[in-house]
């Protein structure tokens, strides 16, 4: 049986989702408008990409690194 921990590390972008459908969940139980409600939707449905994409190109070092030096990530 896999922990929170390792499952966290070998299925990032599934991680990412989970915490995005809290953040909107949340926003919405604390009675947030719908434009916030939104606006924290957008953003989780963005996290699992951005996630994937990090995870993909080596990280968030490599990622930074590779942008600064103006590559193309």
């Amino acid at each position: 049986m896999s922990t929170a921990r390792s499952t966290a590390r070998t299925r990032p972008a599934e991680t990412a989702a989970t915490f995005g459908a809290l953040v909107t969940a949340t926003a919405y139980a604390i009675g947030l408008s719908a434009e916030w409600i939104a606006v924290a939707g957008i953003l989780a449905g963005l996290a699992p990409g951005a996630v994937t994409f990090i995870v993909a190109n080596g990280g968030v070092r490599e990622v930074a690194a590779r942008l600064w030096r103006g590559a193309r990530a």
